[in-house]
């Protein structure tokens, strides 16, 4: 049975920033959020009549502009409009295992240097190891990740 209220797409899935910009742009229940793949998909589906609204990121505080955002609307999807924004605090946390600490700073120190002399990636040579995490969460946090390697 088809929802009653319009579908809102968003750049999926659940649990993004894209989520949360359009949860808090809407009065409770006033839309279905509907997740899509990319911003392409996203876009793709407004301009077909699949969705009915759709919310993108056009910029952020430390990459700047979405170009794949800008570049859809400049080229092939001309035809839509921007009808308002949402502006959305973003914080990111680094999250450790609890054994981590128990090896001591002087320990992770020299492993750390260890594994940079080995010509180990950025994540390595920093301690961070496997992680899950989004591409776009690693990115907006880079900055802060030369303050933990100390």
């Amino acid at each position: 049975m088809p929802s009653a209220q319009p579908r809102a797409g968003y750049l999926g899935p659940a649990g993004t920033f894209s989520e949360e910009a359009l949860l808090a742009s809407v009065v409770a229940d006033a839309l279905e959020p509907y997740p899509l793949a990319s911003i392409y998909d996203t876009v793709a589906a407004l301009r077909s009549g699949e969705i009915a609204w759709a919310i993108v990121p056009i910029e952020n505080s430390l990459e700047g502009s979405i170009n794949v955002t800008l570049d859809l609307l400049a080229g092939e999807a001309g035809d839509l409009e921007i009808v308002g924004e949402v502006l959305l605090r973003v914080r990111h946390s680094l999250i450790a295992a609890q054994t981590a600490q128990g090896r001591g700073q002087r320990h992770a120190r020299e492993e750390r240097h260890r594994r940079h002399r080995r010509g180990r990636d950025r994540d390595d040579a920093l301690g961070v190891g496997d992680r899950g995490d989004h591409r776009h969460n690693l990115t907006l946090s880079r900055a802060y990740w030369p303050k933990i390697a100390r």
